[in-house]
């Protein structure tokens, strides 16, 4: 037994090792006050060289700060960038100079991402919470540029300015840091505006990006000048916008009956799935198909939850990134349950994900999801023999081959 846990350890971390040293090979350039540099070192050595001062405000016991500096500080594409627009500071919220510079910054969560004009001390852009490289790097640009800094966009909506490109910019804003209450209530403000309805190009993209439930005004209106919104907008657009809204309520009223099962509402959940039934739109089948599997679940009906599952891959004009996605959200459902039969189907979720998701197949957590739902099948059921005999066959669909070798990855000249 003991053979195959080292082979299964060694493995992964050789092949993530070796991946990994592309994608991270160097690090903003942080100066830290935790190492003796003051505030006023740090503004002047910006003011020589012309550049905003980036701040990381942190506290050593916060997850998150901790996770950006492992996963996002260390990505080539937002080290580059950070280090050629900005100078970099690292500072310890609740030791020396941070006290007082989270008061005059006013910090209240952390991580904390503060933009700073080193001429004046005065803040120009601010930013909260764990990000994706993707996010944090539009962070950083947005620092960059005057129309989509936060200090500015904040002042001139207070201000009662409704310029539509200002009121975009700054719902993204909100979004990139998880301000949902502020933006809420822009777009709920735009949305009920009475000369506005959805063939506004604003209000139509405030629908699509922030309004998620199918129980709005907004979406009865899509239902009633689906024709027209067709024809402004495509009927992919709407169609997809239609089973996105569905698919979150449904969603909704399961995930809330697995997680607390005597606060199902069985008559909500009839009455939205009779009206799904009643429509067509693409990605219907794909969405009833995900509604079965959970409704299974949540039965605790596990192997035909599980047999629903393991037919997507094969299901005609299945989205790859969709499917990916589905399976994700079955191994969350899989963290607090401890039926062999459901843990010993989810692995084979597990082991897609890590095979197929080209896209993070560079990231710890598909890997570590798939070790971790191995290990816990293994506690609850495997013998050293099953072990072998699981990793000696090949999944029955997508990518055969563990590896984190790109597949369009040429093979050497020899």
């Amino acid at each position: 037994m003991n053979k195959y846990i080292k082979w299964i350890g060694c493995i992964p971390f050789t092949m993530i090792s070796i991946s990994w040293v592309n994608l991270y090979a160097q690090s903003i350039d942080f100066q830290q006050s935790q190492s003796g540099t003051d505030w006023k070192t740090i503004l002047d050595s910006a003011k020589r060289v012309h550049k905003l001062v980036f701040v990381d405000v942190y506290t050593d016991w916060c997850g998150p700060c901790k996770l950006m500096d492992d996963e996002v500080f260390t990505r080539n594409e937002v080290s580059r960038f950070f280090n050629d627009h900005f100078i970099s500071y690292k500072l310890d919220a609740e030791k020396g100079e941070g006290p007082a510079l989270k008061t005059t910054y006013g910090v209240k969560v952390f991580p904390t991402y503060l933009f700073v004009d080193p001429s004046s001390g005065t803040l120009v852009h601010k930013s909260t919470s764990r990000q994706t490289p993707e996010v944090f790097l539009f962070t950083g640009r947005s620092a960059l540029n005057p129309e989509l800094r936060s200090v500015w966009m904040e002042d001139q909506y207070l201000k009662g300015a409704i310029d539509k490109k200002l009121l975009k910019n700054y719902a993204a804003y909100l979004s990139s840091n998880y301000q949902h209450e502020k933006l809420d209530t822009i777009t709920q403000q735009y949305l009920h505006r009475p000369e506005i309805n959805l063939t506004d190009s604003l209000a139509w993209h405030f629908f699509v990006a922030y309004q998620q439930s199918s129980a709005s005004p907004e979406f009865a209106y899509l239902l009633q000048h689906r024709q027209a919104l067709n024809k402004q907008y495509g009927n992919k657009n709407v169609d997809a916008k239609i089973a996105s809204a569905f698919e979150t309520d449904v969603q909704g009223l399961v995930y809330q009956g697995i997680f607390r099962e005597n606060e199902f509402n069985q008559p909500a959940y009839d009455s939205l799935m009779s009206v799904i039934a009643k429509l067509e739109f693409a990605g219907k089948d794909w969405l009833l198909n995900k509604t079965n599997v959970l409704n299974e679940f949540i039965q605790k009906k596990y192997s035909s939850a599980a047999d629903l599952a393991d037919q997507m891959p094969t299901l005609q004009g299945i989205n790859e990134k969709d499917l990916l996605n589905f399976y994700g959200s079955l191994l969350f459902l899989s963290r607090n349950n401890n039926d062999p039969i459901w843990i010993g189907r989810a692995l084979k979720y597990a082991r897609y994900i890590a095979y197929n998701d080209l896209d993070r197949r560079s990231q710890a957590e598909i890997h570590y999801n798939y070790a971790s739902l191995l290990e816990k099948y293994f506690r609850l059921t495997m013998s050293s023999n099953d072990v072998a005999g699981y990793l000696k066959t090949a999944p029955a669909n997508g990518v055969k081959d563990y590896t984190l070798r790109s597949p369009t990855l040429k093979p050497k000249h020899r």
